[in-house]
């Protein structure tokens, strides 16, 4: 099931990072745009890094980087427990606020008709959160 949830999320980040004009050229490098990923869970995070990375995109993790217009952020948030996720929603529309950036959020799947009325940006299910509720 993991494996399934991984393949669906690699699939989604790359089609998302490819509709919003980020490709890969010879030497593996997006354009100038910079792809940030960050999150509470430093094991989501390595984990979309990784298979970024895998596919040619040069990804940091997003620790004191400025991001300017045309960069992406992506926010992990799939593995958090579900009891008081609207901290997590008001991150979201805090990230938004700051920047022109574009940002894409990992979400669990109990959550998506939320995120879809939310409208704060795209997202991507990442599969059902099975951990601690509180």
């Amino acid at each position: 099931m993991k494996d399934k949830v991984n393949k669906n999320i690699h699939s989604a980040t790359s089609s998302h990072i490819s509709t919003i004009g980020m490709t890969t050229n010879s030497s593996g490098y997006t354009r100038s745009n910079k792809i940030v990923v960050v999150g509470p869970c430093e094991a989501e995070v390595i984990g979309i890094i990784a298979l970024l990375q895998h596919d040619g995109f040069q990804v940091c993790q997003g620790k004191g980087v400025k991001l300017d217009a045309g960069d992406l952020l992506i926010v992990t948030l799939s593995t958090v427990p579900l009891l008081g996720w609207w901290r997590h929603l008001e991150y979201l529309h805090i990230l938004k606020r700051k920047g022109k950036y574009q940002m894409l959020a990992i979400i669990p799947t109990d959550l998506k008709e939320i995120m879809l009325r939310q409208s704060i940006c795209p997202i991507i299910e990442g599969g059902r959160n099975t951990g601690p509720t509180t």
